[in-house]
């Protein structure tokens, strides 16, 4: 939420594809060549598994991809969350802090003004944090479930490592068993 107004996006109409490619361009603006060690948690996985498939197509080295609880399209739950289903896992789950009843009464502006003075108050965001990007990070959430929901990784044939870490236990929300759709792809 940090990220200036201008990166938040930096792709219209998403996909898991697209957003690699931009990632692999950024870091090669830093490391043109040479081995890669990649890695993500829950979406960020899905991103850097595509990121070294593409890596390795280009002909570069991946060394180590590690995934932490990484869900697959196989086990993404089905869901289709508004903005306040959001913004309860992000505090219950993010953050750790339990949504009372009175913030479901709140209407839709409050709720987003309770949300970025939560996150205030746990400096997870700056003074200058806005509604406006509250507004913004939520659709560029739903954008990225979208496009995780969509995607349909290849078999990872490459020699390097893939690491999966797996919390001990889940929520309605997240994968029960997030590395079932990966081990099928990976040897």
């Amino acid at each position: 939420i940090q990220i200036p107004d201008e990166h938040l996006n930096p792709l219209e109409n998403n996909t898991i594809e697209t957003l690699a490619t931009f990632y692999i361009k950024q870091i090669q603006l830093i490391q043109n060549e040479g081995t890669y060690y990649l890695g993500g948690y829950s979406f960020g996985g899905v991103v850097a598994y595509e990121m070294a498939q593409q890596l390795f197509q280009l002909g570069q080295v991946v060394e180590n991809l590690l995934m932490i609880d990484t869900p697959s399209y196989i086990t993404l739950p089905a869901l289709n969350p508004d903005d306040t289903d959001i913004l309860v896992y992000l505090l219950d789950v993010g953050v750790n802090h339990k949504v009372s009843e009175h913030f479901y009464a709140l209407s839709y502006e409050e709720k987003l003004k309770y949300f970025l003075q939560y996150m205030r108050n746990m400096q997870d965001v700056g003074e200058d944090a806005s509604v406006r990007q509250i507004k913004t990070y939520l659709d560029i959430y739903k954008e990225n479930l979208q496009a995780m929901t969509v995607y349909r990784p290849t078999a990872y044939l490459h020699k390097s490592a893939i690491h999966f870490i797996k919390a001990m236990g889940s929520d309605e929300i997240n994968a029960v068993n997030p590395e079932e759709g990966w081990l099928k792809l990976a040897d």
